[in-house]
């Protein structure tokens, strides 16, 4: 989930032609762009191509001291040079191939890519014996499919490429996301109700980027119109730290009351960073709840252009 980047890459790579055409309306497009080849050769030129990106490797330092002294550091620079950066749009998030091919086979194919670049491979055959394709699997291939063309065939297929591109992506981020592994009840982002209201928007808003720039749940959302959004979550604790900022230094009654009711939240992104307001410029900075999870979790929804 950090980040997600569309348009991505996805390689297909048969030496038959006739299978390439009854996969290409099998595979769902959605937001990728898939790259057709019959010729193993061709395919490893343009996966060599597309190899070089300035793409930086990580934008999140993690240290762990001891059990409970855990510390990231999350360069905000990075992440939005990462955001601008248009080669991102370049990379390759996974290859679909032929296990069965002239001069070459798919897992020697995979064994060639992988030099270049890190994308997930995804097996097709027809004759390799399962406990193989099991053997295989984890070390040169990341998954395998038989080629029976059953009525479910596809479903498997596009669900496997899915998983896949997800894998791909967070393993961009290993780091970050094995603190949210680590404990999953403080960074909301392991929230499974969060989640699935986080997905609900990106799909209502087409949200192609997502880039958590704050660990505890501020992410900045970029849409396939290039508009920014922030979606900002905070716990029940943080309003009441954010509440006691600034009630002693407004005299507005009304804005006071709109603090206490919990029904808005104050961000302000500036120079690259989320941060609080100074307190005569908060109403500006003021903004809804669109949705409360449970009795503690809060989250606005802010368009920022």
């Amino acid at each position: 989930m950090i980040p997600f980047s569309w348009p991505t890459n996805i390689i297909i790579i048969d030496d038959d032609a006739g299978i390439l055409e009854i996969l290409e309306p099998m595979i769902e497009q959605n937001h990728n762009r898939l790259h057709f080849f019959t010729s193993p050769q061709k395919a490893l030129k343009f996966i060599v191509d597309h190899s070089q990106l300035d793409i930086p490797d990580s934008i999140a330092e993690y240290q762990e001291y001891d059990f409970s002294i855990r510390e990231l550091k999350i360069d905000l620079k990075k992440s939005f040079k990462l955001a601008e950066n248009k080669d991102k749009y370049n990379l390759i998030s996974a290859i679909i191939c032929d296990y069965d091919m002239p001069y070459i086979s798919g897992v020697d194919l995979f064994k060639q890519a992988s030099e270049f670049c890190n994308a997930r491979k995804i097996l097709l055959t027809g004759r390799l014996d399962p406990r193989e394709a099991i053997d295989l699997k984890g070390n040169l291939i990341d998954d395998y499919l038989e080629k029976d063309y059953k009525e479910n065939f596809a479903l498997k297929l596009n669900q496997k490429l899915k998983d896949q591109i997800k894998h791909y992506f967070t393993g961009l981020f290993p780091s970050l996301n094995s603190l949210i592994k680590y404990d999953p009840d403080f960074y909301f982002v392991g929230n499974p109700l969060i989640k699935e209201y986080f997905y609900q928007v990106c799909k209502e808003n087409n949200v192609t980027e997502c880039y958590l720039i704050d660990y505890t749940g501020i992410y900045y959302l970029i849409n396939d119109k290039k508009e920014n959004f922030i979606f900002f979550v905070q716990n029940n604790d943080q309003l009441e730290v954010m509440i006691d900022e600034y009630k002693d230094r407004i005299s507005d009654t009304k804005l006071i009351k709109k603090l206490h009711s919990k029904a808005y939240q104050v961000v302000k992104l500036e120079n690259e960073k989320i941060i609080y307001p100074n307190y005569n410029e908060l109403e500006k900075h003021l903004y809804s709840v669109n949705k409360v999870i449970g009795e503690q979790y809060y989250i606005s929804f802010i368009k920022i252009n």
